[in-house]
């Protein structure tokens, strides 16, 4: 058994504090995993792959299984799957870190004899092996030993003492001289972004020197070392002009090295973002597919908001891709994508299982948005349970967490306008569904319906903010066929309220800034501080 030692490893974010009285074994492993993630990339995975082992036998004794003692890890990760007592996404995180791990390090012999010891992982996918040893943690925690503390989220492991890593790139450790670089070139990124601190003269001249020097010097340390990932440093660096460029190094020629070597589809990414920036539409959209056939999750959620709206074949592509590859909010929209189709056939008990599976595994994920679907579920009592219309505050809650490639806000709408005290949400879920136009046959109705909101709440209020006039709504519906509307206007109550000149609109217009006074406000003022 690994014995417990009295000293950790501490960071800024204690993303595992909550193993220590219950798993200090797990701890220990957890927080020397963290200790190694910017300077030594292959202990962080040795240290990951350890504590998936001591996971496997802790799993085991609260469902009840016994493990084989000289198992390897492949073998115990079979028998807790074939036990069924686990959750599939749970075994996906344990072949996760095995596979990592076996290919984080490989020794090379060269030519003179010398043995090399060659990372094959990158920074991206050890920042996806610290995520799923995350979830395990997580998952025995507050799963299966049922602890009472409040959960937390994951963030990225800073070390609180920087001087190790400074030792350690002095002594000529790639990957500490690799974060070195990154850290100033962090701080130059933060203090750009801060654009009123560097307005002031006094601090401009702090921000052209701070970290530029240290930024030049620990990254041609990492590339001479062979650091892996200093190609997409050095582009990074040039396109923001932290770095000067010249004629041989420059961030198109960095970009183009930096996809080479990438495997995570990371490069490719930002390579299309600086294309995109210079209008290389086409060139930029070609890499960011390469990016989301490496798994690179930012890629694929751009592909999915390129395609959801003009092309629905591509856009459940991309969002298979996102199941496939675990990115996290591809389990909303699928389980949304499941749910939809199922409402539309709700005889269909195949549509229905798929849709109730994708839901159990989007919530088992904790994707952003499943609360929503759930909370949406259980409002109408779907899966054989009583409806529950107190739910609605749940929806309201959770509805801006949902993914923006999901359309929700019809179904929306047609909840909160049952419910009086929720009735300027209902308008404003009406004006957006109308706006996204994404059900043609539904539109007459949803503007009647809308227009009826409308109304209530002027009669309640006394005003309204609609993106949409009242009587506009009601006579586009009527000749749009919507027979509620032309029974309404038949009516002596919608006769008169087409009549009523006290109900006036007005329109709210924006004032663009005029940017000649403003270039001459600038240029004054440059000249003041000058004198």
């Amino acid at each position: 058994m690994l014995s417990v030692q009295q000293t950790f490893h501490t960071s800024h974010f204690p993303n595992f504090e909550f193993l220590t009285n219950t798993f200090p074994e797990l701890f220990r492993l957890a927080s020397e995993m963290e200790y190694y993630y910017s300077q030594d990339h292959s202990c962080a995975l040795l240290k990951a792959r350890l504590f998936a082992e001591v996971w496997c036998y802790r799993a085991a004794e609260y469902v009840n299984i016994k493990l084989t003692g000289d198992s390897e890890l492949s073998h115990k990760i079979t028998q807790l799957k074939q036990s069924l007592l686990l959750p599939d996404y749970m075994i996906d995180e344990l072949n996760l870190i095995r596979e990592y791990a076996n290919h984080g390090v490989h020794v090379s012999q060269v030519h003179r004899g010398a043995l090399n010891s060659v990372v094959s992982v990158s920074k991206a996918q050890v920042k996806m092996v610290h995520k799923s040893v995350f979830e395990l943690a997580h998952f025995l925690s507050f799963q299966l030993a049922n602890e009472k503390n409040e959960p937390v989220m994951w963030q990225e492991p800073i070390l609180v003492d920087t001087v190790c890593n400074v030792s350690l790139a002095l002594n000529d450790n790639p990957d500490a001289n690799l974060a070195l670089a990154k850290q100033a070139y962090f701080q130059l990124s933060s203090i750009k972004k801060t654009s009123k601190i560097i307005q002031q003269p006094s601090n401009k001249k702090a921000y052209n020197q701070l970290s530029k020097i240290d930024l030049a010097y620990w990254i041609e340390r990492a590339h001479t070392l062979k650091a892996l990932g200093t190609w997409q440093l050095y582009a990074q660096a040039f396109e923001h002009k932290f770095l000067v460029e010249s004629q041989t190094m420059n961030a198109q020629y960095c970009y183009k090295q930096a996809i080479k070597e990438c495997r995570t589809g990371e490069s490719h990414f930002l390579y299309a973002n600086f294309l995109s920036a210079t209008g290389e539409m086409q060139r930029a959209w070609t890499l960011a597919e390469e990016s989301a056939k490496r798994g690179y999750h930012q890629a694929i959620v751009a592909l999915q908001k390129k395609y959801y709206k003009s092309d629905i074949s591509k856009y459940n592509y991309w969002v298979e891709q996102g199941i496939k590859y675990k990115e996290i909010n591809s389990f909303t929209v699928y389980a949304a994508n499941k749910l939809e189709l199922w409402l539309i056939d709700k005889e269909n008990d195949l549509a229905k299982k798929r849709a109730r599976t994708a839901l159990i595994t989007a919530q088992a994920t904790q994707a952003p948005g499943s609360h929503y679907l759930k909370a949406f579920c259980d409002y109408f009592g779907y899966w054989g349970k009583q409806p529950k219309k107190e739910c609605v505050n749940a929806l309201i809650k959770a509805y801006k967490n949902l993914p923006l490639t999901i359309h929700y806000q019809t179904r929306l709408f047609n909840i909160l306008k049952n419910h009086s005290n929720h009735r300027k949400l209902a308008i404003e879920m009406g004006c957006l569904a109308i706006k996204l136009g994404t059900c043609k046959q539904s539109q007459p109705q949803l503007k009647f319906d809308l227009a009826m909101q409308i109304r209530d709440e002027l009669a309640g209020s006394g005003h309204v903010k609609s993106s949409f006039m009242l009587k506009t709504l009601i006579k586009e519906s009527a000749n749009q066929g919507c027979e509620k509307a032309i029974q309404f206007l038949k009516l002596p109550i919608g006769k008169a309220l087409i009549r009523d000149n006290s109900i006036v609109g007005h329109i709210s217009t924006f004032k663009q800034p005029n940017r000649k006074k403003q270039k001459v406000a600038k240029k004054q003022a440059k000249k003041a501080r000058k004198k």
